[in-house]
C-alpha cells in the first residue's frame, strides 16, 4: 500500500515539475522526453525493478510510440508560435496603414488633413491676374454741398488711372506752386516805334524775334505766389520804309540781346493758369542799322558808333498755364520803357531820327520743366 502512495506521488511530484517548467522552452523539455525513452527502455529492460519503479518508470518512460506524440505535442508550440508570429507580422501593415486614420482627443483623422489636397486646390481656386488696373482716388469738392442743411465739401470717390500714392494737395484739389527749372522758348513781333509825328521821317519798325534759354520757378507761398526768373538770347528784326521831300528812305534793324526778366507770379490755389508781370533787362551784344537813301545802303554797326544804349528796360506781363508738371504755355506781351539810341544829332542818322525809338513784342512760348 505505501508502494502505490509513493508512486501516485511522485506522478503527481513529475505532472506538477512538468506544468511548472516555463512554455518558452519547449525544446528543451522535449529533450529530456526523448532520452527519456531509452531511459525508460533500460528500466524496463532491467531483471528485477521494484513497484515502486515500475509505476514511476511507467509514467515518466513510455514507450517510443508514446513518446513520439509527447514529443510531438511538445514541439507543437514551436510550429504554432510561428504562424503566431506571422499574422503579427502581417498585421504591421495593416496597423500602418490604419495608423493615420486613428481618430485621438476628438480630432480628424491625420490623412483628412493632409495638406497636399489643399495645395494642390490652391492653384485652381487662384484667379486670374487682372488685364488692366483702377485705382479709386478721393477727390475733395471744391464747390460746397448742402448735406442734412449743412452746406460741406464733401469728398467722394471718383475711378482713375493707377498711381503709386495720392498726395493731400491732390485731394483737396489743390496745386502747389513748385521748384522748376527747365527750358523755354518764344517766338513772336517786334516793333520800334517813336513819338516823333512828322510824316517825313521813319518812326514805326515792324518785324519778328524769337527767345530762347533757361527759366525757373521760386515759389514764395504753398500755392498763390512765385517768381519767374529767365536767361534768354534774343535775336530780332525790324525794318521800315518811307519818303521825304527829297529822298526815298528804308531802314532795317538786325539786333541780338541777353534778356533777364524776373516776374512776379499769380495764381489761385486750384488752378493752374498764372498771371504774371515784372520787369526785364537786356544786354545788347549786336546791333546793327542798314540805312538805304535813294537806292544806297550804308550799314552801321550802333555798338561800335556809342549809339547803342548799355541796358533797355521793359515791362513785361502775361500769363501761363501749366498743361502737366513738365510743360506749361506762355504768353507775354513786352512794353520799352527807355530809349534804345542815343546819337547826338549825328549828321548820317538826321534823316532817320532813331533817337526817340523803343520797341515793343507780344509772345507766344512754350517751357519745359525738369523736374
Amino acid at each position: 500500500m505505501n508502494l502505490k502512495v509513493s508512486g501516485i506521488i511522485s506522478v503527481l511530484t513529475l505532472a506538477a515539475a512538468v506544468f511548472a517548467a516555463p512554455q518558452s522552452q519547449p525544446a528543451a523539455n522535449a529533450a529530456p522526453t526523448q532520452e527519456a525513452a531509452p531511459a525508460a527502455t533500460e528500466t524496463a529492460a532491467a531483471p528485477a525493478a521494484p513497484e515502486t519503479t515500475a509505476p514511476a518508470t511507467a509514467a515518466e518512460a513510455v514507450p517510443e510510440q508514446a513518446a513520439a506524440p509527447a514529443t510531438e505535442q511538445a514541439a507543437a508550440p514551436e510550429q504554432t508560435a510561428a504562424p503566431a508570429e506571422a499574422p503579427a507580422a502581417e498585421a504591421a501593415p495593416t496597423e500602418e496603414a490604419a495608423a493615420p486614420m486613428a481618430v485621438r482627443g476628438g480630432e480628424a483623422p491625420a490623412a483628412s488633413s493632409a495638406p497636399a489636397p489643399e495645395q494642390e486646390a490652391a492653384p485652381a481656386a487662384a484667379a486670374p491676374a487682372p488685364t488692366q488696373t483702377v485705382v479709386y482716388r478721393t477727390v475733395y469738392s471744391s464747390e460746397p454741398v448742402e448735406l442734412s442743411g449743412t452746406k460741406v465739401h464733401t469728398v467722394y470717390v471718383s475711378p482713375t488711372d493707377a498711381q503709386v500714392s495720392t498726395s493731400f494737395d491732390d485731394l483737396r484739389g489743390l496745386i502747389p506752386m513748385k521748384w522748376s527749372l527747365g527750358v523755354q522758348g518764344f517766338i513772336g513781333s517786334y516793333h520800334m516805334y517813336s513819338s516823333y509825328s512828322d510824316d517825313y521821317y521813319l518812326h514805326d519798325y515792324d518785324g519778328l524775334t524769337w527767345r530762347a534759354g533757361l527759366v525757373g520757378i521760386i515759389p514764395v507761398t504753398d500755392y498763390t505766389i512765385g517768381v519767374k526768373v529767365a536767361a534768354l538770347f534774343e535775336q530780332s528784326e525790324a525794318k521800315a520804309s518811307g519818303h521825304t521831300a527829297r529822298y526815298s528812305l528804308k531802314g532795317k534793324f538786325k539786333q541780338r540781346k541777353i534778356d533777364v526778366p524776373v516776374l512776379f507770379a499769380f495764381k489761385a490755389p486750384r488752378s493752374s493758369l498764372m498771371f504774371e508781370i515784372g520787369t526785364q533787362a537786356s544786354m545788347a551784344i549786336k546791333d546793327e542799322f542798314r540805312a538805304t537813301v535813294d537806292g544806297k545802303t550804308s550799314r552801321l554797326d550802333m555798338i561800335d558808333k556809342d549809339f547803342r544804349n548799355t541796358i533797355d528796360w521793359d515791362i513785361v506781363c502775361g500769363f501761363s498755364i501749366m498743361a502737366n508738371q513738365y510743360l506749361g504755355f506762355d504768353f507775354r506781351f513786352n512794353i520799352g520803357i527807355s530809349n534804345l539810341y542815343d546819337t547826338d544829332n549825328s549828321e548820317s542818322m538826321k534823316l532817320f531820327e532813331v533817337d526817340d525809338l523803343s520797341s515793343t513784342s507780344f509772345l507766344l512760348g512754350a517751357s519745359f520743366y525738369l523736374f
